[in-house]
């Protein structure tokens, strides 16, 4: 998937300041029931309503803006209407998109779940009108309804007569054109087209998974159940707080793992970037990651067939990335991970050609080291929470062996961009009463694979935020042999 930005998808669970509205709002969403996700949920049957869903998109919006980094929503910034968004498949309304007003201007959006077949809030945007408004403005009227298939694609048809299929006519669209496909048009995500057979095929997806396709119901299921825990743990340390004048004072520790060798260059891994194919288009930053892992591999883990044989140890400096054996390795990562080529045709972006890797697809990265005769070799991916990704993610460093992971490229958002980890840091604290060890932050020192930076991004931090926060999706733990 390419290093761009396009909308400001929030994963709740990775936000500070849902836990913290969690936390300081409690009592007025005691009375909401965390369904099991394998219980398809109707109109009536919603954890959250239209006030609470604007409650808490209000209270995302005052947290971004406490965020340094953010200059587009401000404690000047409300929540002032919010419109029912649909997921085709499950029946009645699956989101409200909360609209944002700053200063009687126009300021964007938050999407909230409210039936648990999806994120908390997996979406936002902060500027502009709502989709809905959008919609309204395209088609002229306001009878029709808007089934959401991802954060690029969505259609707004004619009031169907079962809201649980969107096989009414189709009024307008977004996202649909946006990808341009040359030699795998057929392995497209199944939904992007507009056919009734892709919308069918996403529609059984649903229905069979319960929830938002990009999840299982497992998932979501250990999700809600960790934002609930994560809530109650927060009203118990509250109460000893006051209960215990120094309870604040705790003590803190950090859980750390890296990985044991440098490149000449100075970071663990090669400080490569991606490359122009012949067609114009870049070859992807997945395939990049890829080629970075496997560098590793060569330099210090004796995997010596990798590259042919090339000297990645002394030509790790994004000079070199254009070097033959390093491209190939790029393209053939690409050509196993089906990359396809896509122009962006919105945004600040617009025109800008990528290489997109589906995030299910990218394990299959791994059949470039078995062609060249590794064949143990696996890739895992890895999703659930940032505790268990952690404890995962460590696994493989104490073992000297780099992690891809899934982000947002530039902060809370969509998953667009794949890194390579090479440290990790769990920060806990000491509950006073017990002894315990709590969980606060999670952190990971990454190869951003622009041939540029290396950073410290956090993916997790308990209360109110104070460092900018990164949307992490799914870890990808390797092992050559």
């Amino acid at each position: 998937m390419s290093d761009v930005k396009f909308k400001k998808i929030i994963m709740a669970l990775l936000a500070g300041g849902i836990v913290y509205f969690l936390e300081v709002n409690y009592d007025n969403i005691s009375d909401i029931t965390f369904h099991k996700c394998d219980n398809i949920v109707s109109s009536g049957d919603n954890i959250i309503d239209k006030k609470t869903a604007i409650l808490i998109a209000q209270q995302e919006v005052l947290s971004s803006a406490d965020i340094s980094e953010n200059d587009k929503w401000t404690t000047e910034s409300k929540v002032v209407e919010a419109f029912p968004i649909h997921i085709d498949g499950i029946e009645g309304i699956s989101y409200y998109e909360c609209k944002v007003m700053t200063n009687d201007q126009d300021a964007g959006y938050v999407l909230v779940n409210i039936n648990m077949t999806d994120l908390l809030i997996p979406e936002s945007v902060t500027e502009g009108i709502t989709l809905t408004e959008s919609y309204r403005k395209r088609i002229g009227h306001e009878d029709f309804i808007i089934f959401r298939y991802d954060w690029f694609s969505n259609v707004a048809v004619h009031h169907p007569d079962n809201l649980s299929k969107s096989s009414s006519k189709i009024l307008a669209s977004t996202g649909f054109d946006d990808i341009v496909t040359h030699s795998q048009p057929q392995k497209l995500t199944s939904y992007i087209g507009g056919s009734q057979d892709n919308f069918k095929t996403f529609r059984d997806s649903v229905k069979s998974r319960e929830c938002f396709p990009i999840y299982t119901s497992n998932e979501i299921k250990e999700y809600y159940s960790f934002l609930k825990s994560e809530q109650q743990i927060e009203k118990l340390n509250r109460h000893e707080i006051g209960w215990v004048k120094n309870a604040w004072a705790g003590k803190y520790r950090e859980i750390k793992a890296s990985l044991r060798n440098t490149f000449p260059c100075g970071w663990h891994t090669p400080q490569w970037h991606q490359f122009k194919k012949g067609n114009g288009y870049n070859i992807g930053c997945g395939n990049t990651a890829w080629a970075i892992v496997y560098a590793y591999w060569k330099a210090f883990k004796g995997k010596d067939r990798l590259f042919n044989g090339y000297d990645v140890m002394n030509n790790c400096s994004p000079s070199n990335t254009y070097d033959r054996p390093i491209s190939d390795c790029m393209k053939w990562c690409a050509k196993y991970c089906m990359t396809y080529d896509f122009v962006w045709k919105v945004g600040s972006y617009k025109g800008e050609k990528n290489g997109f890797t589906k995030p299910s697809e990218m394990s299959r990265g791994i059949e470039y080291a078995k062609k060249l005769g590794y064949n143990g070799t696996s890739c895992r991916r890895y999703q659930g929470d940032e505790i268990n990704k952690f404890n995962e993610v460590k696994k493989y460093l104490d073992a000297d062996k780099p992690v891809i992971l899934l982000i947002h490229s530039s902060g809370k958002g969509v998953a667009d961009h794949y890194v390579v980890i090479e440290e990790a840091v769990k920060k806990q604290k000491q509950v006073i009463r017990g002894g315990r060890w709590r969980n606060r932050d999670v952190k990971y020192l990454v190869n951003n694979g622009d041939g540029r930076t290396r950073k410290w991004i956090y993916v997790m931090e308990v209360g109110r935020n104070t460092h900018e926060n990164y949307s992490a999706f799914s870890a990808y733990l390797i092992n050559v042999q």
